[in-house]
């Protein structure tokens, strides 16, 4: 069953915590980007984390929800992800892909709080993970502050953050989901600063890989992405998984189409990975299912392992 009461409890909590951490002096600040892996695929390495905006529920005619869900559930048991982040979703979108998807719990909340509107929720699978701790905050001047939002944006946004242990070994990992804004550059760059605020100081409080992913409405290019990438030192401190195809001369293309199927473009999905992770493989999964594509975006996924 999601989390949802608790988790909001948790995410008041930590943020109120997470403002009075600091860094103790003499902490070694070792920056590297992540291994890229110049090996053959193979698909038995690593973990594979998805992204997938999977497009709201109000309307579309043609593309609408009902007729999407299945094509959606498919697209999701092709990656075959650990964890699956989404966003757009309403409660209603979740628990359609839980059903079809059981193996998956997921953890969210509406972006106005509680379990009305969108949802940035985190799918992953239980009988492999553990959830340690999770939370929630608003892409706001009040991030504790349920459905607040930056003056220049167009709606509340909340991202949604997880630490996860492994069942089996015990290793830690975290990973944000985030939407931010659509229309305003200002909100984006105020967001991506508390974003990457927020997930530095718990990265660094609890010494674990991190992952951030989403859908940022911003191309590789976009000031948006270098504000994540660069800590509040100025130093790098995370890296774009779909290097990975970069460094083999691929494009990554688009990943938003508007149901056009448009492959050509530049992606504003990502992964961005911290240099503990090694990158065995990037994808877009820009392929059709059952004849319709499962979204206005297509979904991007990283296969990924780390020695911690």
């Amino acid at each position: 069953m999601p989390f949802i009461s608790r988790i909001f409890q948790v995410s008041i909590l930590a943020l109120l915590l997470m403002g009075s951490l600091s860094l103790a002096d003499g902490v070694q600040r070792a920056y590297a980007d992540p291994i890229v892996s110049t090996d053959a695929r193979d698909e038995t390495q690593g973990l594979v984390i998805m992204s997938f905006n999977i497009r709201h529920g109000l309307y579309d005619g043609a593309n609408g929800w009902e007729l999407r869900k299945e094509s959606v559930a498919e697209a999701v048991r092709r990656v075959n992800p650990l964890v699956l982040a989404t966003q757009e979703g309403d409660k209603r979108m979740l628990a359609d892909l839980q059903e079809r998807l059981p193996e998956y719990d997921w953890i969210g909340i509406g972006r106005e709080g509680g379990m009305d509107s969108f949802f940035n929720a985190i799918f992953y699978r239980p009988a492999t993970l553990q959830v340690v701790s999770a939370g929630h905050f608003w892409l706001s001047d009040h991030p504790n502050r349920p459905g607040s939002k930056f003056t220049s944006a167009a709606m509340a946004l909340p991202t949604t953050w997880v630490r996860f242990r492994f069942r089996d070994d015990g290793r830690e990992f975290l990973i944000y989901n985030n939407h931010l804004d659509a229309k305003s550059q200002e909100a984006r760059e105020k967001s991506a600063t508390l974003i990457r605020d927020h997930a530095y100081q718990q990265r660094y409080y609890h010494r674990i890989p991190t992952v951030i992913v989403g859908d940022f409405n911003a191309d590789p290019r976009n000031p948006v992405l270098e504000t994540l990438r660069i800590d509040p030192d100025g130093e790098r401190w995370l890296s774009d998984a779909a290097d990975w195809k970069r460094m083999r001369g691929e494009g990554v293309g688009a990943t938003f189409h508007g149901f056009r199927g448009v492959v050509s473009g530049t992606p504003i999905d990502h992964i961005l990975v911290t240099k503990e992770w090694t990158v065995h493989e990037f994808g877009v999964f820009n392929e059709r299912v059952d004849g319709r594509f499962p979204s206005d975006h297509y979904p991007v996924w990283a296969r990924l392992s780390f020695i911690w």
